[in-house]
């Protein structure tokens, strides 16, 4: 017999699910909490009687849940939720010998857009008599040392970091990691031309690949292959002598390809199961083709593969980002490994900034690098953006990328 919340439809005169419905009544007393729960799961809150009775409405949630391959995320969200303790063990016992399962939906968890919004993006202190808020750091305890860094917004960092999480993916030729890439339009990954230069037999972007915090495998994600006609637009590199030069390549050359996945991935559900109702779609990111004034105080942050591992975030804070003479070039002191060429480099709002490409010494010492003498490199995308506009102006692709 399968495993109660695997069943689809649900059988309810099934003793565990029959349990699990009655500890989430008792936990769940309101329609209100309820429908909170089924938010927060990702359900769509249109799909569901809430008008009912809530003993009737948690079984249309838990229902509703399995139809849309969601039950184990709603049984994470209660499980995550410390105002739920006194249920905590009982439903344990009813996933017990599923934990592994349970532990990679678990990974997949994010409160949904309407929960995030409603926690406090700050803090401030009142005093009776004070007329407005005042920051904690008024008395003169506490001062801004780096204004470039500033504050992240929790909430927003959090669903930013999200968003970047399902639209970066690892690039994998011949069942090797070679790269990283992330989504610009509805089936269109940008990376760096040196990742693919050299063919891409059996080539796969690979979504959503993450580990458990032990190192166990919790998914292989989702491997979605290059398109017949992969090859949209593409810009050659200097020779390494060039590219780490102190000036930097001249104008004309951004090591970037433009590629086309067999699949409009950005437009379909995030999950191995993309087709499913209702699903959060992934997404794409928009090239900004407008200046940018890098700061060596900000902090820029890289997401992608190292070394060809699960998904991983490096930040530097301050980054020491400098261009180099020729301007084509920016060098920064956040961390990467082979296998980052192609990530999205962020600033402090998640906008992304420049394609990570390279790494080097310089050839005056000193110069746009710490005592060690190494930095990494990547690409500003106004140059960038300037060079696909050239290449695909009259084409689809011009339009799909919004560069008009």
């Amino acid at each position: 017999m399968s495993v109660w919340f695997e069943e689809l439809p649900l059988d309810f005169t099934r003793t565990d699910t029959r349990k699990a419905e009655l500890l989430l009544v008792t936990a769940y007393p309101t329609n209100m909490a309820a429908l909170t729960l089924a938010q927060d799961a990702g359900l769509d809150l249109a799909q569901l009687n809430q008008i009912f009775q809530v003993k009737f409405l948690i079984r249309d949630i838990l229902t509703k849940a399995r139809q849309s391959d969601r039950l184990l995320q709603l049984l994470v969200e209660v499980l995550s939720d410390p105002g739920q303790q006194a249920i905590h063990d009982e439903l344990t016992l009813l996933v017990a010998g599923h934990e592994a399962t349970v532990a990679a939906a678990a990974l997949q968890r994010k409160p949904s857009l309407a929960t995030l919004a409603m926690l406090p993006s700050s803090m401030e202190v009142w005093g009776a008599k004070d007329a407005a808020a005042r920051p904690l750091a008024s008395f003169g305890l506490e001062k801004i040392v780096n204004a470039a860094a500033g504050f992240a917004d929790v909430t927003v960092f959090r669903q930013r970091l999200a968003e970047a999480e399902v639209r970066t993916a690892r690039i994998e030729i011949g069942g090797k990691a070679m790269g990283t890439g992330f989504l610009v339009g509805e089936s269109l990954l940008l990376t760096n031309w040196h990742v693919v230069k050299s063919g891409v037999d059996g080539a796969v972007a690979r979504f959503d690949h993450k580990v458990l915090p032990g190192g166990t495998m919790a998914s292989t994600g989702r491997a979605v292959p290059f398109a017949v006609e992969w090859l949209v637009a593409h810009s050659p590199h200097e020779p390494v002598s060039v590219e780490i030069s102190a000036e930097g390549p001249p104008t004309g050359t951004w090591d970037f390809a433009l590629v086309r996945l067999a699949e409009a991935v950005a437009s379909q559900g995030i999950g191995p199961n993309p087709p499913i109702a209702n699903a959060e779609l992934r997404g794409h990111y928009e090239l900004a083709g407008t200046p940018y004034d890098f700061d060596p105080s900000e902090p820029l942050l890289i997401v992608g593969h190292p070394d060809g591992r699960p998904m991983q975030l490096s930040y530097a804070s301050p980054s020491g980002v400098a261009r180099t003479r020729n301007l084509n070039r920016v060098r920064y002191q956040t961390n990467t490994e082979g296998g980052s060429s192609g990530s999205p480099v962020f600033n402090r709002e998640w906008r992304v900034v420049a394609l990570h490409h390279a790494a080097g010494p310089t050839s005056v010492p000193g110069e746009f690098n710490l005592r060690a003498g190494e930095f990494n490199q990547g690409i500003p995308l106004l140059g960038l953006v300037a060079n696909l506009k050239e290449q695909l102006t009259g084409k689809p692709a011009f339009n799909e990328l919004r560069l008009g």
